[in-house]
């Protein structure tokens, strides 16, 4: 008989293959609730940036939970940004036990067009968070366990987990939080210097996995999904200021953003400053019957696309389609993609076109790149 309780006690208590990435999250719980014990009240800033330029902050806030109750901490999550015109605002609350699975949350996010609220509350072992988004309301709950909290996606600030690990964050929709910590490294510019970082993505259910990146001293530098949007632990001092970090872009590129910036600015000699018209002209005629026309037809033919392709993208309809000038340069370079071969250079631009572009040997714009062709090849 008590063999039976003891193999039925082991059954009970032991984790199942499904739960053992959670209990491994709840050593990383439990690493983050020591970092957090030894020093209170703690904040981290972070600044959101589009590439370089600053569009809002996150503030996350540890201090000790209100005394009486069953909670050790409480913390909050305050999120601003600001983008293109668009504005979106997020606070997060929640008070949480010793071991970081929560007591009570809630949280509210608002958009131009959209607010959504939801609730979480605690009682008996399980969780239930009531989610109201513009008047449509879901409920959805589940068992208290290892690994569960509240917010997850801005604990690597604090500190890393020591393996790869499962959390159930109930903050959001991302409620599975995959840390997995891969063997390659990025290098980043971080105070104007490039610094090689290790990567720790988390992984979502159904969604776009996120990235933290850490510089060698161990410090959680920035996270981001992949695109322009990056959030990076900044301190106050840089609050609002754009980062002062080159754009990582070839040559080639390089030239292809400065004929948009012409192009947002209506900077007509900056277009034509960007083409080589006669090779264009040679490439939409073709190479031949280019070469076989008279010289005057040539003539022609080269002030003919120039006048076309200058008026075309120095449209309003053009320039309105283009991001704001002080985010055009970081909104293009993250959607440019580029090869080289045989003196030719292909940049294509993420669900758009691809633009060609060479060196003229001679003449008085030798060595300099000059798009002579675009379109979807």
């Amino acid at each position: 008989m008590i063999h039976s309780i003891a193999l039925l006690l082991l059954s009970v208590l032991a984790p199942t293959q499904d739960d053992e990435p959670l209990a491994k999250g709840q050593k990383y719980l439990d690493k983050i609730a020591k970092v957090w014990s030894e020093k209170l009240p703690q904040e981290k800033l972070c600044g959101v940036y589009f590439g370089r330029v600053w569009v809002g902050s996150t503030t996350y806030t540890v201090k000790a939970a209100p005394p009486g109750g069953a909670a050790t901490y409480e913390i909050t999550v305050v999120a601003e940004l600001n983008l293109m015109g668009q504005t979106m605002k997020a606070e997060y609350r929640a008070l949480l036990a010793k071991d970081l699975s929560p007591i009570s949350g809630e949280s509210s996010e608002t958009e131009a067009k959209s607010v959504e609220k939801r609730v979480l509350t605690v009682a008996d072992g399980k969780w239930k968070i009531r989610e109201d988004k513009n008047g449509e309301v879901k409920e959805r709950e589940g068992k208290i366990g290892p690994g569960v909290t509240f917010e997850g996606n801005f604990l690597p600030l604090f500190a890393a987990p020591d393996e790869d690990c499962r959390i159930l964050a109930l903050d959001s929709r991302k409620s599975v939080h995959d840390f997995k910590k891969l063997a390659e490294k990025r290098e980043l510019s971080i105070g104007g210097k490039k610094e090689s970082c290790t990567i720790l993505q988390i992984q979502y259910e159904g969604k776009e996995p996120g990235s933290w990146f850490f510089a060698p001293d161990g410090r959680a530098v920035e996270f981001g999904p992949e695109g322009p949007l990056r959030v990076r632990a900044i301190t106050e001092a840089q609050r609002g200021k754009k980062l002062e970090e080159p754009l990582d872009v070839k040559p080639a590129e390089r030239r292809l953003l400065d004929l948009f910036l012409a192009i947002k600015k209506g900077d007509s000699a900056g277009v034509e400053g960007s083409f080589d018209f006669d090779r264009f002209a040679s490439e939409v005629v073709g190479p031949k019957a280019y070469a076989d026309l008279a010289p005057e037809k040539q003539k022609e033919t080269v002030e003919a696309m120039r006048s076309n392709m200058i008026k075309n993208l120095l449209s309003e309809q053009m320039r309105e389609q283009l991001p704001d000038a002080s985010l055009l340069e970081d909104a293009l370079a993250q959607s440019m993609k580029s090869t080289e071969k045989d003196g030719i250079a292909r940049v294509q631009i993420k669900g758009s076109a691809t633009w060609k572009l060479h060196q003229p040997k001679d003449g008085p714009r030798k060595g300099m790149w000059l798009i002579f062709g675009v379109g979807q090849d």
